[in-house]
């Protein structure tokens, strides 16, 4: 998976950086791992077994990443779920009927509604997780950004 081996890569890379660095307390600069999530991933949806439970694994094997890192290196490592975003997959998923997702009114409304969240506010929200400094991790690994239209 995608995940799995970017996950694996990028530990990888922060105990490189700490080896090369001589620094075997971990006492560098804290490294922040970031997976993608979705809402999806503590709720179940008909028709989306396997999306589900691929995204209730990232948050699990972000959990576990930052379990395993966190007396070896500076690991601070969040699962973020963006809200809904006008995506090509969206498109999809309100091209389909009830039969196929019996949840589709809900993501026509939001359509409807424009009640996205947009990429820019999205990414902010992963820029100050990555940027903030603080060790040990004081927020939860899993992140769930708030609805844009209602902060």
């Amino acid at each position: 998976s995608g995940v799995f081996n970017g996950t694996k890569s990028f530990i990888n890379h922060v105990r490189q950086r700490q080896e090369d660095n001589g620094d075997s307390e971990g006492s560098t600069t804290p490294s922040t791992l970031v997976n993608i999530s979705s809402g999806a991933a503590l709720k179940p949806y008909a028709g989306w077994g396997a999306y589900c439970a691929s995204k209730a694994a990232v948050d699990r094997l972000t959990e576990c990443a930052l379990e395993e890192e966190k007396t070896s290196t500076k690991l601070r490592a969040y699962a973020v779920a963006p809200g809904v975003i006008d995506t090509d997959m969206q498109e999809m998923i309100r091209s389909s009927t009830e039969e196929q997702f019996p949840m589709v009114n809900k993501f026509v409304d939001i359509k409807e509604n424009g009640s996205f969240n947009t990429p820019p506010y999205v990414a902010q929200h992963i820029l100050n997780l990555a940027l903030d400094q603080t060790t040990p991790q004081t927020l939860p690994v899993v992140q769930r950004i708030p609805n844009e239209k209602h902060t």
